[in-house]
Parts: structure tokens; C-alpha cells; sequence
């Protein structure tokens, strides 16, 4: 099993089972560099290893996410965020497609994802859970879409999954 700071990955093969689980945190499972660069690693993982089937995404602590570490992000990419330049805007564009790499991975991958959310599912949070096959919510739950607060665009995913995750209207 791979070494991740931001994830805590358990096997359980008789069940057929993996539990990425976000190591509890001070901020929230906030989703920092770390996060960004282990979850595609450990979907690599899970996804090649025939003993499972089936992934449980949760967080410990507090909350499943309240999505991105918004001061670190906007600290560590200060440059690419201004867009100043078209190397600047071409930069911030790779970035987000690393972003999207662990969330592509498990939308095209062949096990069973299901996000375990309690209290704050938000932002990036809501983006991992839609990239999941299903979605288990405490009744304490509170999912939001934060980034039209903080001026940004959701660009992740989530406003092209989550409206086949969603209850469908039946006409009467």
C-alpha cells in the first residue's frame, strides 16, 4: 500500500472492499496540495488491485470537506490565478486538468465508488462525492457549492455530474 500524506487507505479483501479516508485534520478535511496529488494515485492503486470492487470515500473528524484549501491554493498559484499573461492562463488550465485527474480516474474507473458524507460536503467536497457511483449522507449533512462566493468557477466536475446524481422529476 502506497504511502499517503492525505489519504489513510484501508483494504479489507474479504469484503472486497477500500477506504481512502481523508486523515483528520484541523481544517475540515480541506483539500490541499497533498489531496490533489495522492488522490489520483490512490484510485491507481484501488483500481488495480483485484481484490477490490467496491471504494468508500469518508472523512474523519469533524466533516467529510469543506472542499479546497482555499488560502493555500490561492497562495501557492497566486501567479497562474491572475492571468495575467497567456502563459499564465495556459498554466492555470494544466493545473485544473491535474485537479480533475483523481476525480476523472474514478468516474472511468471499473469499481464501485460511494461517498460516506457527514456534515460539510462542500465545494471540492461536493465535486469527489459526485464523482462517486453513489452517495451516503448523515442526516446532518449540508452539501453547498461554495465557489460563486469566493468569486471562482466550479471546474472540477461537479456541474457536469451532479445532475445524473440527482433525483429525476416523474411527470404526472
Amino acid at each position: 500500500m502506497g504511502d499517503y500524506p492525505f489519504f489513510q487507505v484501508e483494504k479489507i479483501p474479504e469484503k472486497k472492499d477500500g477506504h481512502p479516508l481523508f486523515q483528520p485534520s484541523r481544517k475540515l478535511n480541506a483539500m490541499n496540495l497533498s489531496f490533489w496529488q495522492d488522490l489520483p494515485r490512490v484510485i491507481d492503486e484501488l483500481e488495480s488491485d483485484p481484490g477490490i470492487r467496491v471504494v468508500v470515500i469518508a472523512g474523519q473528524g469533524k466533516s467529510f470537506s469543506v472542499g479546497i484549501d482555499v488560502f493555500e491554493f490561492f497562495v501557492n498559484n497566486q501567479s497562474s490565478l491572475t492571468g495575467a499573461t497567456a502563459d499564465a492562463r495556459e498554466e492555470l488550465y494544466m493545473l485544473i486538468l491535474r485537479m480533475q485527474e483523481g476525480f476523472n480516474r474514478m468516474t472511468a474507473g471499473n469499481n464501485i465508488y460511494i461517498a460516506a458524507i457527514h456534515r460539510h460536503c462542500i465545494g471540492a467536497g461536493l465535486d469527489i462525492s459526485a464523482a462517486c457511483d453513489l452517495r451516503v449522507a448523515s442526516r446532518d449533512a449540508v452539501f453547498s457549492l461554495r465557489e460563486t462566493k469566493i468569486a471562482i468557477v466550479a471546474d472540477m466536475g461537479s456541474l457536469n455530474r451532479l445532475p445524473g446524481s440527482s433525483g429525476r422529476e416523474i411527470p404526472g
